[in-house]
């Protein structure tokens, strides 16, 4: 059991890294990525604003896997994660709030509410919050989103099949 919390552990560790690292994309274009088992969608703003989607589901061994996760990254590098801060995305007119987990059954109704909005046609652009204050505007061509997030399930960990 303890080596499996140092594997999440490390794991987590490097995605935030890659994270990091990606900040500084092409500003208004999703892309799309597989790092170690887990599956990546990244926007950068003109502002240099980043979020990450992270989809753990592919990663899924056992119950302790990490879970799908979205971090925020401001224009000076600081991240901000969801099971820490309670972000809200307002996608065309309508609140998204974003569970600290998924593991639970009312809150994978959350992520996927939320999933199925970030990838639906009216989310070319949205403004994220922390809590209540402004985090920052986000958009994307339908053409790019469609490219980028046409295959994105992104299950929520209540739903996934773990390997006994």
């Amino acid at each position: 059991m303890k080596n499996k919390r140092i594997t999440s552990a490390l794991l987590s560790t490097s995605l935030l890294l890659s994270v990091s690292a990606f900040a500084g994309g092409i500003p208004n274009l999703w892309v799309d990525g597989f790092v170690q088992g887990f599956e990546t969608y990244d926007l950068t703003n003109s502002q240099g604003q980043h979020v990450n989607i992270t989809c753990s589901e592919d990663a899924a061994f056992d119950e302790s896997s990490s879970d799908n996760s979205v971090t925020l990254t401001n224009a000076k590098g600081i991240q901000f994660a969801n099971d820490q801060n309670e972000f809200k995305f307002v996608i065309d007119d309508e609140v998204y709030v974003v569970p600290e987990t998924t593991a639970l059954l009312n809150r994978a109704g959350m992520w996927i509410n939320f999933i199925d909005a970030i990838k639906s046609p009216v989310a070319g652009q949205f403004t994220v919050y922390i809590g209540d204050k402004e985090f920052g505007t986000f958009k994307a061509s339908a053409k790019n989103r469609n490219k980028s997030l046409s295959d994105m399930k992104c299950t929520a960990k209540a739903d996934w099949e773990v390997m006994q």
